[in-house]
């Protein structure tokens, strides 16, 4: 199974930082069909925009003794509530990217959606 290198693991701090990294390391059409939307994209700015509104602060150590992010889905408990959307043509970002995405939702306990385009 290929792996991610420690050190490029520890450059992907933020979707920025992983958004570049992506565009060194990817071919251009690969980076391309990736990091664009669809048609205008519209929707993909809108995202942009509603997202830049909120701030992920965290707050160590504070209540992690009672923590607990389980949930259950179709009668199946999830460690939490989190999924691996369809995303499709993960093979072409990562070898057998879709496998190794349902098995890093397997070993996080989480669900995970095959895409259809898949390959």
């Amino acid at each position: 199974m290929t792996t991610l290198s420690s050190s490029l693991a520890r450059q992907a701090y933020s979707v920025k930082a992983t958004r570049e990294l992506a565009r060194r390391i990817l071919p251009r059409p690969v980076f391309d069909f990736s990091d664009g939307g669809a048609e205008d994209e519209r929707t993909l700015r809108r995202n942009e925009e509603a997202f830049a509104d909120f701030d992920l602060v965290p707050e160590p150590l504070r209540g992690a003794a009672e923590r607990d992010l389980s949930t259950v889905l179709f009668g199946k408990v999830l460690s939490m509530p989190v999924m691996i959307g369809p995303t499709g043509l993960a093979g072409l970002f990562w070898p057998d990217g879709e496998c190794c995405a349902m098995r890093a939702a397997a070993a996080a306990g989480i669900a995970y959606c095959l895409s259809h385009g898949s390959v």
